[in-house]
């Protein structure tokens, strides 16, 4: 009788163990994401901070940086401030506009060298032919901005238009537009549209990884 009951014992405690083991570990697998793989970054997870560069391809001597190099030299002339930066100028080199440009110092010819897109390192350099105008001041407005993945934006110096209400201030790669002004953080934020089937439709608010912006001299 006594062994029986010491066998009844053991029985019922390795079977209350059992049942009770999976409640004690449910916490901890209900934490993850359903779906989520293991290591898997989940939406609580902090991210990277934008990262914002202030772009001058000339030194503090306004000579130009060693990192730039000169792809083209041509003939032109400025009549206005950049559009990005109001100590800049805006310039004619032809029938086209370069913008943003900077003033170059220790020259035998007045010149000034140009930057199509921030993140580039390759500049144009204009010989002047009229004497450059005045400029106001103030700050630089945002002149490129990078999404996530790489996908690069530039901020439209021209007509643009409006998806839904919201203008377009940057065209980018691969059909998408940046709406409106960033919101300015730790991580910048701004309204998305992308083109499919030839009409653009709101993508919701992204995070920025890169903001550029003009620096003057």
């Amino acid at each position: 009788m006594q062994s029986s009951l010491y066998r009844f014992i053991v029985t019922l405690t390795v079977v209350s163990a059992t049942a009770v083991l999976p409640l004690a570990i449910a916490p901890a697998a209900s934490s993850a994401p359903s779906g989520a793989a293991v290591g898997a970054a989940t939406p609580m997870e902090p991210r990277r901070a934008t990262v914002v560069h202030r772009v001058s391809p000339l030194n503090r001597s306004s000579v130009l940086k060693d990192r730039y190099r000169v792809t083209l030299v041509r003939r032109g002339s400025c009549w206005t401030s950049s559009f990005v930066h109001p100590e800049l100028y805006r310039c004619f080199r032809g029938n086209f506009i370069q913008d943003p440009c900077w003033r170059e110092r220790g020259r035998s010819q007045p010149t000034v060298v140009c930057l199509l897109r921030p993140w580039s390192h390759e500049v144009t350099r204009l010989r002047l032919t009229r004497r450059l105008p005045d400029t106001a001041s103030g700050r630089g407005r945002v002149w490129g901005m990078t999404m996530p993945g790489g996908v690069n934006c530039l901020f439209v110096q021209g007509a643009s238009g409006f998806v839904h209400g919201h203008h377009i201030s940057y065209f980018c790669r691969k059909r998408w537009v940046l709406l409106d002004a960033p919101n300015r953080g730790r991580v910048w934020h701004i309204r998305t549209a992308r083109r499919v089937h030839g009409e653009y439709g709101l993508r919701g608010r992204r995070p920025l990884s890169h903001a550029w912006i003009p620096r003057a001299p």
